[in-house]
């Protein structure tokens, strides 16, 4: 199972994410991170997950949502607009 099949707060999302010899404040941050994610509706936090974990670029994400790259834009930044909202500035944590 890839990692945008996985609900987002799941171990493995986490793990995926983040080094075992990270500091605890890192781990913290991620912990935090899935349950903001475990928030958003799919339709934006797979492609922000796309964008931010998996790494694609936006024409990537576009495809894989079948949508626009227009789309895909507004749909990342207001995933994006949620995240930062918990983390305080906008982009990944």
């Amino acid at each position: 199972m890839g990692i945008i099949e996985s609900h987002p707060d799941a171990p493995e999302v986490r793990q995926a994410l983040v080094s075992s010899d990270a500091p605890l404040d890192v781990k913290a941050d991620l912990a935090t991170l899935g349950v903001v994610l475990s928030k958003i509706p799919a339709a934006l936090r797979v492609p922000w997950m796309l964008r931010h974990v998996e790494g694609h670029e936006l024409t990537e994400v576009a495809a894989l949502c079948n949508c626009s790259l227009a789309t895909a834009k507004r749909r990342i930044f207001a995933a994006e607009s949620r995240v930062a909202r918990r983390f305080g500035s906008v982009g990944v944590p």
